[in-house]
């Protein structure tokens, strides 16, 4: 038989899952920037920037001790339900809890002792370390990405969209009685941790829920998974927590760099220009979380050709996303800012086209890694990493000195630069070898 039946269901999932979760992240995407918008103006452009540097520390701590649970999650997961081993797949999820409890505690943990020592050297006055502490006991209540992987696994991505338009709402609901009670700063504190942990508490919820509807549940008996599944779990999170920290260093330790090397008011202005821009990540997360476990079966089935056949038509239309998008920014950019956040905001106007340029560029990226990933394990794209992380490094520093917020936007670019060049690299190395990559 051919294969064009099943590239044809493929192509059908992949769309009907894109379209499924990227309503959903669309309208929480546009409740969370109207959210920007409205804290924006409640709060002086000082208050602002403080606000933003609470909450990306925040996450950049998160980052540091979370463990991307869903990948061995989706890859050992999937491979358990196609062998209809049920008690296999709960003592995988089970890992991946003990794995998230873990991790969101140490990371609470590690934030309150980082307020009441370190919050000055990135500019939080001593006003806001009461809400900073708020904002730090919420990361006991984030992170939790084993729930996403069920999620994936039982292709629940309407469930997934839902959930993130009702956090959403519920943040620009808090936003908005906020700005019209004229609420102290510390409400805003906690409106930073409702927003950090409400997504993953509901996810997780929803993904127990969906366990106990077909009668399963995590299990704790760690001991008792065989060898190669713990082996190759810990290899997955292993490898996965290298990379991710890396990742969270570039994604969240731009803004507390900027509060420390530029000030706290430049710190707010980048961060809605990334809010902006991060119209176009949210749609990267989106096609990472629909595209990956697609791949996961093509590399199970050793389906070569249709990975290549794939890979090719998403590399042309992410050269059209990239470019349509950039263009906007440049011809719109400004307007928007001064529209939604106020005109002191036009300030960020180049910051913002070179950060969605970066977004296009993470597009980009995230097509070829995850394909090293799902073809030849999560270690393999560890070294990328590095040298795309060093290359941010290498730019942002003295990019911030010289350059300002320009700075900030050409390490992003960098990195994701680098991440790309590195990832088809090696599949290119790869398929000079002989070996079956696309």
């Amino acid at each position: 038989m051919s294969d064009a039946a099943p590239a044809i269901s493929r192509k059908r999932r992949v769309i009907r899952n894109l379209a499924l979760l990227g309503g959903g992240s669309g309208a929480a995407a546009a409740l969370t920037l109207g959210a920007v918008a409205i804290n924006s103006r409640a709060l002086s452009l000082q208050e602002f920037g403080t606000y933003a540097l609470l909450q990306t520390s925040a996450l950049l701590v998160a980052g540091l001790f979370t463990f991307a649970t869903q990948q061995p999650v989706i890859k050992l997961g999937m491979a358990a339900l196609h062998a209809d081993d049920r008690p296999r797949f709960e003592r995988i999820v089970g890992m991946g809890l003990a794995a998230d409890t873990a991790s969101a505690v140490c990371a609470a943990l590690v934030a309150g002792a980082a307020v009441l020592f370190m919050a000055g050297l990135v500019g939080v006055p001593p006003s806001a370390r009461s809400a900073a502490l708020i904002v730090a006991a919420s990361l006991a209540f984030q992170g939790y990405r084993t729930s996403e992987g069920v999620f994936r696994a039982f292709d629940r991505f309407d469930a997934l969209g839902a959930i993130q338009v009702g956090a959403a709402i519920v943040q620009f609901a808090g936003a908005a009685l906020l700005w019209w009670i004229d609420a102290p700063f510390i409400a805003y504190g906690a409106l930073a941790a409702i927003a950090i942990a409400l997504p993953s508490v509901l996810q997780l919820g929803g993904a127990l829920a969906i366990l106990h509807r077909r009668g399963m549940r995590p299990r704790s008996s760690g001991l008792s998974t065989p060898s190669a599944d713990r082996n190759e779990f810990a290899a997955y999170c292993g490898s996965t927590w290298a990379t991710g920290s890396l990742d969270t260093i570039r994604m969240n330790g731009d803004v507390p760099l900027i509060g420390l090397v530029v000030s706290v008011e430049a710190a707010g202005i980048y961060n809605v220009a990334r809010q902006l821009a991060g119209i176009l990540r949210k749609f990267v997360q989106i096609y990472a979380s629909v595209l990956f476990p697609e791949l996961a079966t093509l590399a199970a089935q050793r389906n070569f050709e249709g990975a290549k056949r794939v890979l090719r038509r998403i590399v042309l239309v992410t050269f059209a996303i990239t470019t349509v998008l950039v263009a906007g920014a440049a011809v719109f950019g400004g307007l928007a800012l001064g529209l939604l956040f106020g005109e002191e905001f036009r300030a960020g106007h180049a910051i913002l086209v070179l950060l969605f340029a970066a977004a296009g560029i993470q597009l980009l990226s995230a097509t070829y890694s995850m394909y090293v990933q799902a073809f030849d394990g999560p270690i393999a794209i560890f070294h990328a990493y590095i040298l795309a992380t060093i290359a941010f490094a290498l730019v942002i520093l003295p990019g911030l000195h010289v350059l300002g917020l320009i700075g900030a936007g050409l390490a992003q670019i960098a990195f994701f630069t680098v991440l790309t060049l590195a990832c088809f690299r090696r599949l290119a190395r790869a398929g000079a070898q002989g070996k079956d990559l696309p």
